[in-house]
C-alpha cells in the first residue's frame, strides 16, 4: 500500500491521538502566547497630548472616557476602531487621520503661500509633522505642533456635525448621541487612534499599525516587510489547503475497515427503528424549538440592519432607526446567532449522553430544565440590555446594557450568566458520561464532549479580563481570543 495512505491509517489510529494533539496544542498555544506578548509589549501608550507651550489639551483620562463613550453607544456595530468592527459606516482611525491632514492643509492655505513649490510642499511637510513621533515616556505626554492643535479643533467641529446629524452623510438617528461632551470625548478619542495610525514607533520607520491604513496624503503607504509577509502569508495559506484537500482526496480510497475497525457505531438500522427518547431527551426538544425561534428573529434583526446597509428604512413616513439604530438591530442579529447555536450545542449534547451512557444520573432531567430556564433568563436579559445600553434607558451600560464590543455585546452581568450557564453545562456532562470516560480511550466521544465544552470555559474568561480602561488595543486581543471561541470550540 502506498506510505501516503500509510501514514493515513497511523492518524486514524486512537492510540496515536497523543502526536497529532500535542503538535497542534504545542504550536497554537505558542502562537497565542507570542501575540498576547507582542501586544502587551509594543501595544501603543495613551499619553496626554500637549501644544508648543506644554498646555494640556486633553489627557489619558479624556481618551480614556471617550473610548467609554464609543463603546457605551455601540459604535462597533456601527463603524469600526483599528479596522475592527461592522464597517457599516467609516473606520474612525482612518477618517480621522484623512480628516487631520485635510485640516493640517487647510491651516497652511490659510497662510501666505508665495510660490507654487511652497504649494506643493505642504504636503510633505504635513507628512513629515504625521510621522515625527514627540511622545515622553517619563511624563506620558505627546507634543504635537500649532498645525495639529489647529487640526484637532477642527475634527472636534467635525465630529459634532458627523453626530449631531447637520451634515448630509451624519449619523442616523439624529438625537442618538445625548450631549455635546460625549461628543468631544469620543472625538479624543479618533485623535489618538490617528496618532497611533501615523506617528512612527520608537526606532522603526514604519507607524505603530506598520502603516495601516493605506492614506498616501498622510505619509502611510505599505512598506517592504507587510509586502513579503502577506506574499508569504497567502501562498502558505494555499500550501496548506493543497495539503489538507491532497489527503482528504486519499481518504476516498481507504476501505470500510479503517474507519469501522477503530469505531464503535452509535445505532444500528433496527436501534432507530426501535428508539423511544428518554425523559432527559425528551426535555431538550425546548432547546431546538427555542434555536428555531431565536433564527427567526436573528434573521428579522439581520433584515433591518440590511436595510440600514442600503439607505431603506422609511416606511409609512416613519424612520425605523428612531426607533431601532443599526447599533441595535445588527447587535442582536450577532448575538442571536451565537445564542441559537449555543442552544443547538447544549441540546444536542444533552441528547446523545443517554445514547453513549445509558445509566442516567439522579435528577438528569431537571438539570436539564434549569439550564434552559437560566437560558431563557439569559436571552431576554441581553436582548434588553443590547437595546437598553445605546438608546440611554440604563445607566449601567458595562454590566445591564451593551459592553459595546463586536461579539461580546452583552453586559458583564448577562456574559456572567452566560459563563455559569457553560459551567453547568460542563459538570451535567460530566456527571451522565463519568461511567464510560476512560483514561484509556482519550480520543473517545464522551472523553471529547466534556473536553471541548470546558475549553470553550477557559477561552470565556478572556472575555472578562478587558474592561473600558484598558487599552483599546490590548482589549481588543482578548476579544479575538472570545470571537476563536465561537468560532473554533
Amino acid at each position: 500500500m502506498a506510505s501516503g495512505t500509510d501514514f493515513l491509517q497511523f492518524l486514524m489510529n486512537p492510540k496515536k491521538w497523543w502526536i497529532p494533539f500535542t503538535f497542534i496544542f504545542v504550536i497554537s498555544l505558542s502562537g497565542v502566547i507570542l501575540i498576547g506578548y507582542e501586544t502587551y509589549n509594543d501595544a501603543p501608550p495613551i499619553p496626554t497630548f500637549v501644544n508648543e507651550d506644554g498646555v494640556v489639551l486633553f489627557t489619558k483620562e479624556d481618551i480614556l472616557k471617550g473610548q467609554s463613550v464609543f463603546q457605551r453607544y455601540a459604535l462597533m456595530d456601527y463603524g469600526s476602531m483599528f479596522g475592527d468592527g461592522a464597517n457599516r459606516g467609516p473606520d474612525f482611525t482612518a477618517q480621522a487621520l484623512h480628516q487631520t491632514f485635510v485640516f493640517m492643509k487647510e491651516y497652511y492655505k490659510n497662510q501666505s503661500i508665495n510660490s507654487e513649490l511652497e504649494h506643493l510642499g505642504i504636503e510633505e511637510k504635513i507628512k513629515r509633522e504625521l510621522k515625527e513621533n514627540r511622545y515622553t515616556k517619563e511624563t506620558n505626554t505627546v507634543k504635537v505642533s500649532e498645525t495639529q492643535v489647529y487640526a484637532i479643533t477642527r475634527l472636534h467641529e467635525y465630529y459634532r456635525q458627523f453626530f449631531l446629524g447637520t451634515v448630509a452623510s451624519s449619523f442616523q438617528p439624529i438625537g442618538y448621541f445625548k450631549s455635546e461632551e460625549e461628543i468631544n470625548d469620543l472625538t479624543t478619542f479618533f485623535v489618538w487612534g490617528a496618532w497611533v495610525c501615523s506617528t512612527q514607533r520608537p526606532g522603526e520607520t514604519y507607524s505603530y499599525t506598520h502603516n495601516w491604513p493605506y492614506d498616501a496624503h498622510a505619509g502611510n503607504t505599505p512598506e517592504a516587510p507587510v509586502i513579503i509577509w502577506t506574499i508569504v502569508g497567502s501562498f502558505g495559506l494555499i500550501l496548506g489547503l493543497g495539503i489538507v484537500l491532497f489527503y482528504h482526496g486519499r481518504l476516498d480510497k481507504l476501505d470500510d475497515g479503517t474507519y469501522l475497525d477503530n469505531a464503535s457505531p452509535l445505532m444500528i438500522k433496527k436501534g432507530v427503528d426501535s428508539f423511544s427518547p428518554t425523559a432527559s431527551q425528551r426535555a431538550t426538544f425546548k432547546y431546538f424549538y427555542a434555536a428555531m425561534l431565536l433564527f427567526l428573529v436573528q434573521v428579522i434583526a439581520g433584515v433591518l440592519t440590511v436595510h440600514d446597509f442600503v439607505g431603506f428604512t422609511v416606511f409609512f413616513g416613519y424612520d425605523l432607526r428612531t426607533l431601532l439604530p443599526i447599533t441595535v438591530s445588527r447587535g442582536w442579529h450577532v448575538q442571536l446567532s451565537l445564542l441559537w447555536i449555543s442552544a443547538c450545542w447544549i441540546g444536542a449534547s444533552f441528547f446523545i449522553v443517554p445514547l453513549l451512557s445509558p445509566n442516567e444520573p439522579r435528577n438528569q432531567t431537571r438539570f436539564i430544565n434549569i439550564i434552559f430556564w437560566i437560558i431563557i433568563a439569559l436571552v431576554a436579559g441581553s436582548v434588553v440590555g443590547i437595546y437598553a445600553g445605546p438608546m440611554g434607558i440604563v445607566e449601567n451600560w458595562y454590566w445591564l446594557g451593551n459592553q459595546g464590543w463586536e461579539y461580546l455585546e452583552p453586559g458583564k452581568l448577562w456574559q456572567s450568566i452566560l459563563f455559569l450557564v457553560f459551567v453547568l453545562w460542563c459538570i451535567a456532562l460530566y456527571r451522565a458520561l463519568r461511567p464510560v470516560i476512560s483514561l484509556r480511550h482519550p480520543w473517545a466521544l464522551p472523553n471529547w464532549l466534556v473536553y471541548t465544552t470546558c475549553s470553550i470555559l477557559l477561552l470565556l474568561i478572556s472575555g472578562f479580563i478587558a474592561t473600558p480602561k484598558t487599552n483599546f488595543v490590548i482589549a481588543d486581543f482578548w476579544r479575538w481570543c472570545v470571537i476563536h471561541m465561537w468560532a473554533e470550540a
